[in-house]
């Protein structure tokens, strides 16, 4: 069994799997306040999912790598994902700040890709995104292109899906299916159809 350990939660309708860095807006009062103390204590928080107006049972630790204050008066910070967590017993403080015990679990075991022409391909086609997307490609000075589980992570994190699937793939053991369902929606959908 991993350590118990308390933190903040801030609920949003995204995915970010362990390595996986994403820009944030900041401006109400009680989510100002989860950043101060995160940053006063150099304590991450945990972005968590909802599903039916109820929180979900795992969600991804997150670090502030860097923070500025805006030109509207929000404070825009940048998060990585260190690791999944299973969220536990969550409850609101005065303010609507959320909190949980949280334990660390472990994400996708290293293991030879399912199928290396997949892989390949999905590889090729997200340095293509990196390079239309230049916003993107800036949150990450360091690309692991050669990297499976960075490659399929990255993927599952644009890609649209409901949060259930998010859910299902925090869980996954390895990132077999992760490829499967990547190569599926699109390569092969995105495959012409040969006509006689």
């Amino acid at each position: 069994m991993g350590v118990s350990m308390q933190h903040y939660l801030f609920p949003l309708p995204v995915l970010l799997l362990p390595g996986g860095v994403t820009l944030l807006r900041i401006f109400e009062p009680r989510y100002l306040r989860l950043v101060k103390e995160c940053c006063a204590t150099d304590t991450g928080f945990v972005i968590a999912m909802e599903d039916n107006n109820r929180l979900c049972s795992l969600g991804t630790l997150v670090k502030i790598t860097d923070f500025e204050q805006r030109d509207d008066n929000t404070l825009g910070i940048t998060i990585k994902s260190l690791s999944v967590v299973q969220i536990d017993e969550p409850a609101q403080q005065d303010d609507g700040l959320w909190y949980a015990s949280t334990e660390r679990r472990p994400f996708w075991d290293e293991k030879p890709a399912v199928d290396e022409t997949q892989f390949r391909n999905l590889s090729h086609m997200l340095r293509q995104l990196f390079v239309a997307y230049p916003d993107l490609d800036a949150l990450y000075p360091v690309k692991l292109f050669d990297d499976v589980n960075w490659v399929c992570s990255r993927w599952l994190e644009v890609v649209p899906l409901a949060n259930n699937q998010r859910q299902w793939y925090l869980g996954q053991a390895d990132h077999a299916e992760a490829l499967q369902f990547l190569t599926t929606t699109l390569i092969e959908d995105s495959t012409p159809t040969q006509h006689s």
